[in-house]
């Protein structure tokens, strides 16, 4: 619901002109060091926050927005923010689709170096690389999913035919129903060289504006077979991340693994995660997070 009134009131007349601005004062605030570190202070007081991790993470070019999950990760272990001369961990964030040239702070330690364009025709061109198969819809197909080249568009179609637009993608529609009226995605969060959390998100058939009915925490291990975790693990490197969260699709009648979508600067939790999976979300994004900082620290 609040969703939808944020956007009516953003596409208003009134509100349409001024709209930037106070997005972009907002997001400076959201931004700043001192809304991090009180952010930190209230979680040292819970009982339940995890262990402190000990090391200075610096984000560069951009501080990511308090909806990010590494910006909230980094507070729940009560990691001070520095600049990247004095960080333990430098960490490469820009929430683009194709990033500008790489800042000369970024070294081969950092984190998510070698992200550069995680638009949707890269998704497209790495695919076949890591699964020997692509996203291109059938010579015979008669319905195809049309989508924004552009990263978080969430503006999937499905039509007759490609557009054509050099904007836009064309992939195959797959099959991935629960029931006559429900579909299944999963969501894999790699961190290093695992897949840490996979949460599986049930949603209404080619509602692509719409949140998620419900989301639960699935186990990887339970969910794709130890290959198929190495090739999710090898799509992430093929984007050039050691942090990324993949929108997975799983063919109904192939059995085949898709990846949608690839975003090396997510933001949550889901919407409708189920309450009582939260602390096994949170512990595990946890572990996994100090985990690859610790790898990353130089």
């Amino acid at each position: 619901m609040f969703a939808s009134i944020r956007g009516f009131v953003r596409d208003s007349p009134v509100f349409r002109p001024v709209a930037p601005s106070l997005g972009a004062g907002w997001h400076a605030i959201d931004r700043s060091r001192l809304v991090y570190d009180g952010r930190r202070a209230r979680l040292r007081r819970r009982a339940d926050r995890a262990r402190p991790l000990g090391l200075r993470v610096a984000f560069t070019p951009e501080m990511p927005l308090g909806r990010h999950l590494a910006y909230q990760l980094c507070a729940r272990l009560d990691a001070p923010l520095a600049d990247p001369a004095d960080a333990d961990v430098v960490v490469y964030w820009q929430d683009t689709t194709v990033r500008g040239p790489r800042p000369a702070e970024i070294g081969p330690r950092a984190i998510n170096a070698g992200v550069s364009d995680i638009g949707k025709q890269r998704v497209h061109a790495w695919h076949p690389q890591v699964f020997g198969y692509g996203l291109e819809p059938p010579p015979d197909a008669t319905q195809v999913l049309e989508k924004s080249n552009r990263n978080s568009q969430h503006d999937g179609r499905v039509v007759a035919g490609p557009s054509g637009s050099p904007d836009r993608v064309a992939e195959r529609v797959i099959d991935t129903r629960f029931s006559a009226t429900v579909v299944e995605e999963h969501r894999a969060v790699i961190m290093g060289e695992r897949v840490v959390l996979v949460t599986t998100h049930f949603e209404l058939r080619h509602r692509f504006k719409e949140p998620a009915l419900l989301s639960i925490v699935v186990d990887p291990d339970e969910t794709f077979s130890p290959a198929e975790q190495d090739r999710l693990v090898a799509f992430c490197r093929a984007g050039g991340a050691d942090y990324a969260d993949l929108d997975v699709l799983r063919d109904r009648d192939t059995g085949r693994l898709y990846v949608v979508d690839f975003n090396p600067t997510p933001a949550g939790p889901p919407r409708r995660l189920l309450a009582a999976d939260r602390p096994r979300w949170w512990h595990d994004l946890e572990e996994g997070w100090r985990e690859l900082l610790r790898s990353h620290a130089g």
